[in-house]
């Protein structure tokens, strides 16, 4: 009888482990080709980045050299036979705000419109 029970025991204790190694066996596989595919994504997106680094470098020069004067000047002759007389040339400025001259008044109507600016304030109006 002692010797069933030691075999009972034994054969409880296997039938918690087994399953729990065999799990614990599942989780390590997943883990495993989960951190692999993660590396594999990891390094497409840094190779991804520096691609787009480059590119960007080399777009950024690309547009320096569009903004130049002498780029766009010669474009400009040789697609379109244009030319243009730098002793005239006319620079025209978009964009300039200008500012109303005040009306000149007397030295009276001044101090009025002062006091008059003064009392707004104080009224809350302004």
């Amino acid at each position: 009888m002692r010797h069933n029970r030691k075999r009972n025991k034994l054969s409880k204790k296997l039938k918690i482990i087994v399953p729990a190694l065999f799990v614990v066996a599942i989780l390590w596989v997943w883990k495993s080709t989960t951190a692999k595919e993660l590396s594999r994504h990891l390094t497409g997106l840094e190779q991804q980045r520096k691609t787009l680094v480059e590119d960007k470098k080399r777009l950024l020069a690309e547009l320096e050299q569009y903004r130049s004067i002498s780029w766009i000047d010669s474009r400009v002759r040789a697609n379109y036979g244009m030319t243009y007389d730098i002793k005239n040339r006319l620079i025209l400025f978009e964009n300039q705000k200008t500012v109303p001259r005040p009306p000149s008044h007397n030295f009276y109507a001044g101090i009025l419109d002062y006091v008059r600016d003064v009392w707004r304030f104080l009224a809350g109006e302004k």
